[in-house]
């Protein structure tokens, strides 16, 4: 199971299949969140379009800083800190404010 809830996101249009676990990952070059699907090697890079996603295994530069030594490490819990995925934690919002704030 992944950090980001499945059905939320599919429903906002990212491409998915049976077996895609979404999960909340950061750059190393200039820590932004984005997020992976690690079945299908997709990752989303913009939170307010699931259009703009890009497939890894043929990625050359980040999608957010340009840099072309890039990578990413997945997150095994939501960020403390706000991003613009919140949105897809969970279904419950107050349980992601909940989670923010301990």
């Amino acid at each position: 199971m992944g950090t980001i809830d499945k059905n939320i996101i599919e429903k906002a249009g990212a491409r998915g299949c049976d077996n895609s676990d979404y999960n909340i990952v950061k750059t190393t070059c200039c820590n932004s969140y984005l997020v992976e699907d690690d079945e299908l090697n997709d990752v989303y890079f913009d939170p307010e379009d699931l259009k703009n996603v890009i497939d890894v295994t043929h990625s050359g530069e980040c999608p957010i800083c340009g840099s072309s030594t890039w990578d990413y490490k997945k997150l095994n819990e939501w960020p403390k800190e706000k991003t613009k995925w919140q949105w897809a934690y969970h279904q419950n919002q107050e349980f992601v404010d909940k989670w923010l704030k301990k």
